[in-house]
Parts: C-alpha cells; sequence; structure tokens
C-alpha cells in the first residue's frame, strides 16, 4: 500500500510527507521489518560505544551542556540538554564510520534518526513499539527524500547526511510524539532550513565530517521543539522556488515523495557495514581482509587494481590511487 500519493499535487510536499508519515500503521509491518530497525539500532548503539575516546567523540561529549534530568550521552554518565545529547550521540554512532547506509540516497539515516529518538524519549517516555515505528518512518522518508534529491553531482559537493537527514529525523521525532498534522508540517519545514554539510573535509583532511550527523540531529530536535511551540514554517519549503530543490539540485521537485511504495521498506534496503570505511569502499575492503586471510605470502601481490562505479569515481576521496601500485579507474 502506498502512502503519501493519494493527495492532490497543490498539496505541499512538507505536508504530504506529515500527513503520511503520521498516518503510518505499524501493525501493518511484517515482523521482519522490526527486527530490522532492531538491528539498526544495536548496530548505532555498538558504534557509540566504541567511538566514546576518539578525539571527535572526546569533543562533542566535552562541549554538551550537562542538566539535571537531561538526556543521557551513551557510554557516558553526563545528561544533557536534548540537543547536546542528540549532537553528541550523533557524532558517537559516527565516530568509527562504521554506520548504517543506504545506498540509494546515499545517506546514513540511523545516526541521526536514533540519536534524535533516543533524546526525545527521555523527556517524553515512549513505548518500544512507538520508537520502533517512528524510526521506520524516518528511515522511509528521508531514503524517499534522498533518493528524489541527490545525484552525482551533488553529491560531490554536499554530504547527503547532513541535508535528508534532519528532515527525516524532524518527521520521525513528530510520529513519536503524536504531534499533529500542522505541528510534523512545520517540524520538517524548519528541519529543511538547517540542511547543510560541505564535503571540503576529503579535500583538506579536515574532521567536521564527523560532526556532520551531530548538526543533523540537533537541529531535527530544534525543529521538532519549535514546531511544538507553535512556530509556523514554509510549507512549500521543498518545491517552493527558493526551496530545498531549487536550492541544492536547480531542477522542480517531485509532484509527490510517497512512502512505503516500494515491495518493502526501505529500511530494509539499509546495510551495516562490516568494515569501517566509507561506503564506496565496502568491497575493497573486504576483499583485502579475504586476501590477508587467505594468502599463505601476501608480499606477491604485484598491484591490486579496484573497479569502482562512476559514483564512486565522483565522490570526493574516492578517485584517489592511494598506494603505489594501486590502480584506481571508473567502472
Amino acid at each position: 500500500m502506498t502512502i503519501g500519493s493519494s493527495g492532490s499535487n497543490e498539496t505541499p510536499l512538507a505536508r504530504q510527507l506529515a500527513r503520511a508519515s503520521l498516518a503510518v500503521d505499524f501493525v501493518r509491518f511484517e515482523e521482519s521489518v522490526a527486527a530490522k530497525a532492531k538491528i539498526c539500532l544495536l548496530d548505532f548503539l555498538s558504534c557509540a560505544f566504541e567511538a566514546r575516546h576518539h578525539p571527535w567523540g572526546r569533543q562533542a561529549i566535552g562541549i554538551a551542556r550537562h542538566t539535571e534530568n537531561g538526556a543521557t550521552i551513551i557510554g557516558t554518565s553526563k545528561l544533557a540538554t536534548p540537543g547536546d545529547a542528540a549532537f553528541a550521540n550523533a557524532t558517537l554512532g559516527h565516530g568509527l564510520v562504521r554506520e548504517d547506509m543506504h545506498a540509494a540516497s546515499i545517506c546514513h539515516h540511523g545516526v541521526v534518526i536514533w540519536p534524535t529518538l533516543l533524546a526525545l524519549s527521555e523527556r517524553t517516555p515512549l513505548s518500544g513499539a512507538t520508537l520502533l515505528a517512528a524510526a521506520i518512518v524516518g528511515y522511509e522518508a528521508g531514503a524517499q527524500i534522498g533518493r528524489a534529491l541527490f545525484n552525482a553531482d551533488l553529491a560531490r559537493l554536499y554530504r547527503p547526511t547532513g541535508l535528508i537527514a534532519p528532515l527525516g529525523a524532524a518527521l520521525a521525532g513528530s510520529r513519536a510524539l503524536g504531534l499533529t498534522e500542522d505541528a510534523a508540517t512545520s517540524a520538517v519545514s524548519i528541519a529543511a532550513n538547517t540542511s547543510s554539510g560541505l564535503n571540503e573535509w576529503p579535500h583538506a583532511g579536515g574532521s567536521e565530517m564527523y560532526f556532520h550527523p551531530g548538526f543533523a540531529a540537533r537541529n531535527a530536535i530544534t525543529a521538532i521543539e519549535l514546531a511544538e511551540a507553535g512556530a509556523c514554517a514554509s510549507e512549500t519549503i521543498l518545491e517552493g522556488e527558493a526551496g530545498l530543490f531549487a536550492a541544492y539540485r536547480r531542477q522542480a521537485a517531485p509532484a509527490g515523495i510517497p512512502l512505503f511504495a516500494g515491495s518493502e521498506p526501505e529500511i530494509m534496503a539499509v546495510y551495516n557495514k562490516p568494515v569501517p570505511a566509507c561506503n564506496f569502499a565496502q568491497t575493497a575492503a573486504q576483499a583485502a581482509l579475504r586476501a590477508a586471510r587467505e594468502l599463505k605470502n601476501p608480499e606477491e601481490i604485484e598491484a591490486v587494481s579496484i573497479l569502482i562505479p562512476e559514483a564512486a569515481s565522483r565522490y570526493p576521496g574516492c578517485d584517489s590511487g592511494g598506494l603505489t601500485g594501486m590502480r584506481c579507474k571508473p567502472r
């Protein structure tokens, strides 16, 4: 069943998405979908625990403002404001570069959705079913927006997680808290105003990429709380003449972005990285690990040739030849 495709084309996209997100019936999902959401949550938590002592992890934890009865920063006894906790936890979840990945939207949704929902759950208690349903909605909405917005040219300049994950997380949080359609529309619209994350880091060697999910999660929390407080944002923020698609894609937005229109929810297309590396480096990294395990004398290797898709060759950092003897070319 397609959710969100029955609305009139005159209905702004932000409202279409808000209406669809709030209408989802968790009971209709197969047990495997809920199981996948649980795996994604556990994977996120494992990454966050392991990244606590990396520099970016310590930095994100260090700047979080302590508050009584606040939200937990994973792996610590520190309680912080929901926004600061979400920032720190999202940074931790991304700290190993081993987070979950949705290839079609080129996005790491989980490292933004889970910190947002966990922070909100300590402010407003949520049932397990509510938490999972909200996460599934967040993955779906973020994935579908990303599919419609991103191409290889855009991904060279902007980090997809920074641009689209705030919107998915804002819709997930709106669903979790049971906001009205008007408030959820404002939440996703405000979140779209915060879309950011530049891809200069691989060129310059900066570490700001670890903080992209942190900003996205904090912005999602802020958008939700502003919407709860009565803030009213532009409903045409996605398709408007100065909206998200015009600003970043430089072309018109689709008339609709339906949710759950495929054979299975988008969260089922999410995969959990086996090794801590970029999505485009996973196959090469796994091949290297296999060679290291199975070759008796690795010194016999004279050269390594890696064939990569065009999207990988154009993504910043992935066109590097790396070690001497390695040839990296588009497939």
